[in-house]
């Protein structure tokens, strides 16, 4: 049986400057990362450890394919925090 990787990703309006992602549901993605040499840093949080914050260095520039809750096959491109 091949592994299954599945993750959610919810962004509300918290930030002026970050759009709000609605709720996705994302199974077995393939990123492919547009510009390598391009990255960015990020403060997130950990909603398993409330206060946990830290600067995480991200790529700036991706897309993802993926398959989505009704099993259709999806594609998303996306820029910073995802907007």
């Amino acid at each position: 049986m091949d592994a299954l990787t599945v993750f959610l990703s919810d962004v509300p309006k918290f930030n002026p400057h970050v759009d709000e992602f609605p709720l996705t549901v994302v199974f077995n993605p393939k990123i492919e990362f547009l510009l390598r040499h391009e990255k960015i840093q990020m403060v997130e949080s950990c909603l398993s450890v409330p206060g946990l914050t830290g600067k995480v260095e991200r790529y700036n520039n991706l897309i993802m394919t993926y398959v989505d809750e009704n099993g259709i096959d999806r594609k998303l491109g996306a820029t910073g925090y995802a907007q």
